[in-house]
């Protein structure tokens, strides 16, 4: 467990016109059979009615996040392929 945010999450309400996107990170069980416990940041919240500035400002934060989500996932699978080859020698 490293406390490194790998989880992106986006919310949208209808209701409300609002966006909220976070993040979440593990932490290490405190025991033997623990589970792990997860927690939730909150990045930031734009309400998207309130104009086209707030909409485009959401928008590219929601691109960014999914970015370096995609960054990450691309890492862990070459990290992950790399091992099973090396198994397999």
């Amino acid at each position: 467990y490293d406390i490194s945010a790998y989880i992106v999450i986006s919310t949208y309400d209808v209701g409300m016109g609002t966006l909220d996107l976070y993040i979440t990170y593990p932490a290490q069980p405190t025991g033997h059979k623990a589970f792990p416990e997860y927690y939730m940041v909150k990045l930031g919240s734009f309400a998207l009615i309130r104009g086209s500035n707030t909409f485009r400002e959401a928008l590219t934060a929601f691109r960014n996040m999914r970015d370096w989500a995609k960054e990450h996932r691309n890492r862990f699978i070459a990290e992950a392929n790399a091992k099973v080859r090396g198994l397999r020698r």
